[in-house]
C-alpha cells in the first residue's frame, strides 16, 4: 500500500441548489469544496474540524466514494468514485448519530450479519486472524456482558461501543469518525478515547470529526480546519497548539486584594471581591504563580486551558 492512503489535489464539488416558486425557479451554484489539498499517511491519526457548513461531511462521502467531485483523489491507491466495491470492506466508518445495526436484534447477531456482508468466504473461511481481531475488540472496548442485549436496550454509550467494534470486525485499514462521543457522560468518552488510543497503537488510520475539544487533544497527531470549503489549517498538533499559548489561571483569595497587578497578566476577569481569573503565557505561568503567592493570601489556584477552543475560535472568525 502506498505511504499515502488518502491523497486530494485540487479537490472541488459544486452543488446546484434550486429556489423560488413554480414559475420563478433559481439554480444557485453552492462550492461546498473548494481546491482542497490532503495528504494523510498510514497509521495517522488526523482531526478533519470546521464549523458547520465548512465541507467536512462534503469531503468524507467523496472519500468513501459517494459523491462526484473535481479534481484528483486516491484512497488506498484507487479513485474511490469508480471503485467503491474495491475499497468499500476496506474502510470503517462511524457515525456519532446513526447506528449501522439492528433494532430488535442482540449485539451479536448485528455483528454476525456484518461479517456475512464484508468478509468474503464467511462462514466457511473463517481468518483465525480475525477471530483473534474480534476477540481483542470485545475484550479492548469491553462489551463482553453486552453481547446477548438486545441493541435498543443499550444505553448511549453502550451503543457508541458497539457501533466502534461493528464497524471494526472486518479490520479495515482506514476509518472515519464522525462525532462518535457525542452526547455521551465523561466515562463513556473517556472508554471511547481509550479503545481508540488502542487502535491507534494497531497502525490503523483514522480520520476524526469531532466538535469536542477532549477528543482533539486526546487522540490526533495533526489537525486539518477546513472553513467555507477552503482547507486553513494543516499542522502537527504540537504545532497547532502554539497558535495559542495562553492558559487561564483561577485564583481564589483568602481575603480580598485592595489591588490586583502582577508583571505576567494578561487579561484580567474579576469574577468576585475573592475570586480573579487572568490570562497568561505557559512560559510565564512559573514566574506569575510566585508573584501571585508572594503578594497575596491563597486560597486556591487552578488552571485551565482551553486551546484548543480558542485557536479553533480565532480561526472560523478569521474566515467567515
Amino acid at each position: 500500500m502506498d505511504k499515502n492512503i488518502v491523497e486530494a489535489v485540487g479537490l472541488s464539488k459544486t452543488f446546484r441548489v434550486e429556489s423560488g416558486g413554480l414559475w420563478q425557479k433559481k439554480i444557485k451554484e453552492i462550492k461546498a469544496l473548494d481546491n482542497v489539498d490532503l495528504k494523510i499517511n498510514k497509521g495517522e491519526f488526523v482531526a478533519l474540524l470546521g464549523p458547520n457548513g465548512a465541507g467536512k461531511s462534503t469531503l468524507i462521502k467523496i472519500l468513501i466514494g459517494v459523491l462526484a467531485y473535481e479534481g484528483r483523489v486516491r484512497v488506498m491507491g484507487v479513485e474511490p468514485l469508480n471503485n467503491r466495491e474495491k475499497i468499500i470492506s476496506r474502510l470503517g466508518i462511524v457515525f456519532g448519530q446513526r447506528s449501522r445495526m439492528w433494532h430488535d436484534l442482540p449485539v451479536k447477531d448485528s455483528f454476525e450479519l456484518t461479517k456475512r456482508l464484508y468478509i468474503e468466504g464467511y462462514p466457511k473461511n473463517k481468518d483465525g486472524k480475525l477471530v483473534e481481531w474480534e476477540k481483542f475488540l470485545v475484550d479492548s472496548i469491553n462489551i463482553a456482558d453486552l453481547l446477548e442485549r438486545q441493541v435498543k436496550k443499550l444505553s448511549l454509550g453502550e451503543k457508541m461501543r458497539c457501533e466502534l467494534v461493528n464497524t471494526l470486525l472486518y479490520d479495515p485499514d482506514l476509518i472515519f469518525l464522525d462525532e462518535p462521543t457525542i452526547g455521551l457522560d465523561v466515562v463513556s468518552k473517556q472508554r471511547i478515547r481509550e479503545a481508540l488510543s488502542v487502535l491507534h497503537k494497531e497502525g490503523k488510520t483514522v480520520l476524526l470529526t469531532s466538535h469536542d475539544t477532549g477528543d482533539i487533544e486526546k487522540l490526533c497527531q495533526r489537525v486539518v480546519v477546513i472553513n467555507g470549503g477552503k482547507s486553513v489549517v494543516d499542522l502537527k498538533m504540537g504545532e497547532f497548539m502554539k497558535l495559542n499559548d495562553e492558559t487561564v489561571i483561577k485564583i481564589k483569595f483568602k481575603s480580598a486584594p485592595k489591588l490586583f497587578a502582577l508583571k505576567t497578566a494578561g487579561v484580567t476577569k474579576k469574577i468576585s471581591q475573592y475570586e480573579i481569573d487572568f490570562g497568561c503565557k505557559r512560559n510565564d505561568q512559573r514566574a506569575a504563580v510566585r508573584e501571585i503567592f508572594n503578594k497575596y493570601e491563597v486560597a486556591d489556584i487552578d488552571f485551565e486551558s482551553e486551546r484548543v477552543e480558542k485557536i479553533l475560535v480565532d480561526l472560523y472568525g478569521k474566515n467567515n
